[in-house]
Formats: C-alpha cells, sequence, structure tokens
C-alpha cells in the first residue's frame, strides 16, 4: 500500500583499526502516509559492512513499508531495522502524517413532528431518532423513530347542524301497501341533524308529526282467497293456501299485501298408522312407516300413536333410516291446544326412532281466526277483519305470530304486533324439527 517516493543511497569509507579498508553503505528513503493521511515518513539507517550493502538496504525499505501499513510505532520500527539490517543504534524515521479521512466526532439527537391520523386528528405526535455525527458533516448509523409523545384522539362525537325540514312519501310505502291502494303524499315534519362522529358526519331526520290528511284508501272490501293444492308423488292428503283481497277505486282486484299464496294447512303423508298396521301380515314384526302423518286433535283425543310407537319399541325394534312424522297443528286457540300432550308424543317417536333418524314437521296454521284468545285476538277482531295475519314461525318452542291491526280509521298507519304461543315442551329435542 506504501510507494517509495524517493530511494538515495551514498557511500562513506570508514578506517579500521587492522588499517585495512571497507566501504559503510548508509541509505535511505521515503514513504508516503497511510491511507486518509497526508503527508511522508522518512527512513534514513547504515547497513552493516558484513552483509550485501545494496541488497540489505533494499530489504529493509521493503520491512519498513509492511510496517507501517501493519501501524507499527517509530521506536518498534527502529528497532526491528537496526536488528536485522543495519550497524546497531543508526536507524532514524521521522513522520510527517495528518488525518484527513472523516472520522467519528459524537452521538447527537433529532426529532420530528407527525401529523395526527384523519380519524383522531386532535393532540401531537412527536418522535426522535438517533445517529452518529462525523467530521465531514455526514451522518451515520439512524436508528429507528420512537414516539416521544402520542396523544392523537378522536374528536368527540358532536352534532355539527340541525335544519328543519320536510319528508313526502306515498301513502301506499306508507301504509305498506301495494301501488294503487291509496292516493295522495304523507308528509312527515321535523328536522335533518347532522352528527359528526368516528370522523364523517353523518345526517339522520327527526320526525316531530306526520301529516296523513290527503291520504284516500281506494281499497275497499278486503276479503280471503282460498286455493287447494296437490301433495307430492307418492303422498295423500291436501295442502290449502290463502291470500288476501281486495278492489281498489277502478274496481279492479288487488291484492294489498302481496298476490303470493300462503300455505294455510298441509296434510300430505304416505300412509297414516292405521293403513300401516292393516298392510302388515299376520304375526309379522311391526314396522315403521317413513312418513307418519297425524293432526294435533288426532293426538290431543286419542293415544293411538304413542300406542303404536309402544309396541314397536316392546318389539325390540330399532331404526337404522330417517323416518318423518308430520303433525297438521289445527288450532292454537286457547283451550283447543295441548302442548304437553303433543311434545310427549313427539318425544316418543325421537326416542324409538333415534333423534339423529327422527324428522319431525309442524304445519302451523295460518288463519288469524285459528290463534283467537292471544295477543288481542279475539273472535269480534277477526269477524271484523280489522287485524290480518301477517306471519307466523315457530322459534325455538314457541310459535311467534305478527298481524297487522288495521283497526283505525284510513289515515292511520297499521301497526304490526307479535305475541307467542308456547307449541312445544322441552320433553321435545329441536334437533331435527321443522315447521312451515
Amino acid at each position: 500500500m506504501f510507494l517509495a517516493s524517493l530511494f538515495l543511497m551514498s557511500t562513506q569509507q570508514y578506517v579500521y583499526a587492522d588499517a585495512g579498508g571497507n566501504g559503510d553503505y548508509s541509505c535511505s528513503f521515503s514513504t508516503s502516509c497511510p491511507v486518509g493521511q497526508s503527508g511522508s515518513i522518512s527512513f534514513s539507517m547504515v547497513v552493516r559492512p558484513a552483509k550485501p550493502k545494496m541488497a540489505n538496504c533494499t530489504l529493509a525499505k521493503s520491512y519498513a513499508q509492511n510496517k507501517v501499513n501493519e501501524g507499527w510505532a517509530n521506536n518498534d520500527i527502529q528497532y526491528r531495522l537496526d536488528k536485522d539490517y543495519g550497524d546497531g543504534g543508526h536507524a532514524r524515521i521521522s513522520r510527517s502524517c495528518v488525518n484527513n479521512a472523516p472520522t467519528y466526532q459524537s452521538t447527537q439527537n433529532e426529532a420530528q413532528s407527525l401529523a395526527c391520523p384523519e380519524d383522531k386528528p386532535l393532540g401531537t405526535w412527536t418522535q426522535k431518532r438517533t445517529y452518529d455525527q462525523w467530521s465531514d458533516g455526514s451522518k451515520q448509523n439512524y436508528s429507528s423513530w420512537v414516539n416521544v409523545t402520542k396523544t392523537c384522539a378522536a374528536i368527540p362525537t358532536q352534532t355539527v347542524e340541525t335544519k328543519e325540514g320536510v319528508e313526502e312519501v306515498s301513502c301506499d310505502s306508507y301504509y305498506g301497501a301495494v301501488q294503487g291502494s291509496y292516493t295522495g303524499s304523507v308528509y312527515k315534519y321535523g328536522e335533518h341533524v347532522s352528527i359528526f362522529a368516528d370522523g364523517k358526519t353523518t345526517t339522520i331526520f327527526n320526525v316531530k308529526s306526520i301529516d296523513v290528511t290527503s291520504c284516500t284508501e281506494e281499497i275497499q272490501g278486503l276479503s280471503t282467497e282460498y286455493m287447494n293444492g296437490d301433495c307430492p308423488a307418492g303422498q295423500t292428503g291436501l295442502i290449502q293456501y290463502y291470500r288476501y283481497k281486495a278492489v281498489n277505486g277502478k274496481s279492479e282486484a288487488v291484492y294489498p299485501y302481496g298476490s303470493d299464496w300462503v300455505t294455510l294447512n298441509n296434510t300430505c303423508s304416505a300412509m297414516d298408522v292405521d293403513k300401516a298396521k292393516d298392510s302388515q301380515g299376520q304375526g309379522e314384526k311391526p314396522s315403521l312407516l317413513g312418513n307418519i302423518y297425524f293432526t294435533s286433535t288426532d293426538i290431543i283425543k286419542s293415544d293411538a300413536l304413542t300406542s303404536y310407537l309402544n309396541t314397536i319399541a316392546d318389539k325390540g325394534w330399532s331404526a337404522t333410516e330417517k323416518h318423518k312424522l308430520t303433525v297438521n297443528i289445527e288450532d292454537l286457540s286457547s283451550g283447543k291446544y295441548n302442548a304437553t300432550k303433543i311434545s310427549n308424543a313427539i318425544a316418543k317417536f325421537q326416542s324409538v326412532v333415534g333423534a339423529n333418524n327422527a324428522d319431525v314437521n309442524l304445519v302451523l296454521p295460518h288463519a288469524i281466526e285459528k290463534l283467537m284468545g292471544d295477543g288481542g285476538v279475539t273472535t269480534a277482531r277477526t269477524s271484523s277483519k280489522s287485524i290480518i295475519l301477517k306471519n307466523i314461525e315457530l322459534v325455538g318452542n314457541d310459535a311467534i305470530v305478527k298481524y297487522l291491526d288495521i283497526s283505525g280509521n284510513s289515515n292511520s298507519m297499521p301497526v304490526e304486533k307479535q305475541f307467542k304461543i308456547p307449541v312445544l315442551t322441552s320433553a321435545v329435542s329441536l334437533q331435527r324439527v321443522s315447521a312451515n
């Protein structure tokens, strides 16, 4: 790494005590300073007479350059030159090297301020990190940013603006009727309230009053239509459907609550229990039909289903395939339905067949007059058509009944009400129970 910039040699004559003549050899040379330093390094020495003069000087020069490169101190290099190549005590070294490469000076801190995110714009957010400062002005070895303070928070929910307003909807829409059932508009008076929350503004309309005076009913003579349908192939029985019909101001038939037919009753089954018994030969082991049908009245008034299931169980019968029990619940009115007796019969069926093999389908009544005595459903109200069944479904052990109360005047919106009727007890496993 070091180049000899100058190499000087001179020969001096010395006279020894034996009067013999011999020449001493003095050499000097210089090299450049290590990388990153400016200046030079100079060497001088006297080579021993007993050794080859020129060769020893060349070797001494190469040796000195290597030791400079390795970072040896002056005294150490002088000692080795005298010992290995020179006439002891004559080696001399001088340096004028000065560092000119960048050097580490100190570790500094720096900080930055960040904007809080949009969803939390309130507060401050500052970070800091460290770096090494060098003599040439450069910065090295940056650390990661770390939070010093972060107090960002969302703007509290607050009302931004409140403004009076009015909204108009059609009477058909307001009353939930099909188009053409009413004429006129409903006006909702209130105020538009703009609320800021979670980084965004939302406007809602608070209704204070409603004007329905312009609504005129265009339908009259509300009645119920019925239709019979066939059972699936291989089954006997009947499916009954219903829907509500009325007449509009143009004497046209309209269906204010939809024209789709709704199932009222489903008595479809493959065969009943009595026919199953008759189909068995004398002395044959009783078997269970794949599809059994009973009405709730049959089960409440007779123990035929339970007795038949007991007979099967007593014979050691066990299920290896799926079986279905359909129970047509004809009437859920107070005093006409016995949830305990129906549930015990279903539980017996599940016990004999096995819970995983027993499919139970309940056919719920879809006529409001079959639900009287519960939730304000009375004979007078059903006869006057002031209440209309909207939906009935099995939820858990109960039938949830929803109906529309239209007993108000033509400017009153129908009120949806609901109540529940206990249909099953906890004796029944609901795992494979369905209803329609």
